[in-house]
């Protein structure tokens, strides 16, 4: 992962410097010399750690050099109101303010539970980043479950509120909630609100996300169906615990053909494998902890 930054001042030519490479200074005494790079340049890494293109301010080339160096102590980059690591991403969220965004490759490594893609402005492509809560386009599923932790006891339910699940007595009726009101989830379990202020709010169930240790083991078109357009995936567990997992894939349409495979044990493939006919070619794969409900932790099918 590479940065362009702008500001570093001095002079920018090549002198006391090997061939093909450039010269920055942070100060007049303080100058470094790295291969040649212009803004858009992704630097490649080194030994030393990351590295980032440095361009002077008002010019358009510069070097490749240590991003430790170029921000100086404590090795912090400025991103709106906040310090980012060296690895992390500074972001326009909109309403939610310019903000860093850490490195993320499963919904599971973000704390607000949505790891989203966002165009990689210096390399190209895309690159994965922890967005600042679930309003997200979360990969692989939106939103990711989070479970609680302890585990909720006989008679509860795991519901997410704020910036963490907590478990809440389930309920049949008003009644059973001492002054506040029972609640519909989105996983279809009732709970009781935590206080009449939820009663109007959507109560997410929170669950288990598993994505990171389901593999997809094979995956083949036109194989049913006498179709072209039929599509088969296979998908092994690699969990420590059983897996509900759950495919879906993209009808021509725009609907989805979804289909889930209960309680699969660690270590084993699914097993018979799902397959649907004129389809697209796109899926998706969405997996939760066995018996989790399935509303906590829902695919995207596009």
């Amino acid at each position: 992962m590479a940065w362009m930054l702008l500001g570093c001042g001095g002079d920018q030519g090549s002198a006391s410097c090997a061939e093909g490479e450039h010269r920055v200074c942070r100060a007049e005494s303080d100058c470094r010399c790295g291969a040649g790079c212009s803004t858009g340049t992704r630097c490649p890494a080194m030994d030393g750690g990351l590295q980032v293109c440095a361009v002077p301010l008002g010019g358009s080339e510069g070097a490749c050099v240590e991003a430790a160096w170029l921000v100086g102590p404590g090795g912090r980059l400025q991103c709106g109101r906040e310090s980012c690591a060296l690895d992390n991403a500074c972001v326009d969220w909109g309403s939610e303010g310019v903000r860093c965004a850490a490195p993320c490759e499963a919904n599971a490594d973000c704390p607000s539970g949505c790891c989203v893609e966002i165009a990689d402005r210096v390399a190209g492509g895309t690159r994965s980043v922890c967005a600042p809560s679930e309003r997200y386009t979360c990969l692989p599923g939106a939103p990711a479950g989070r479970s609680c932790t302890p585990a909720c006891a006989s008679g509860e339910g795991c519901v997410w509120i704020g910036p963490a699940p907590i478990c809440l007595p389930t309920c049949a009726a008003d009644g059973d909630c001492n002054g506040a009101c029972c609640a519909m989830t989105t996983g279809g379990v009732s709970v009781c609100a935590p206080d009449r202020a939820s009663c109007g709010a959507t109560l997410r169930s929170a669950c288990t996300n598993l994505d990171g240790c389901v593999e997809i083991v094979y995956g083949v078109r036109g194989t049913h169906c006498g179709d072209v357009d039929s599509v088969e995936v296979r998908v092994r567990n690699n969990c420590p615990t059983a897996a509900d997992i759950e495919l879906c894939y993209q009808r021509r349409d725009g609907t989805c053909s979804c289909g889930t495979h209960r309680g699969v044990a660690p270590q084993t493939e699914a097993s018979p494998p799902f397959w649907a006919c004129d389809v697209t070619g796109a899926f998706r794969m969405s997996a939760r902890a066995a018996g989790d409900p399935a509303g906590c932790h829902p695919h995207i099918c596009r």
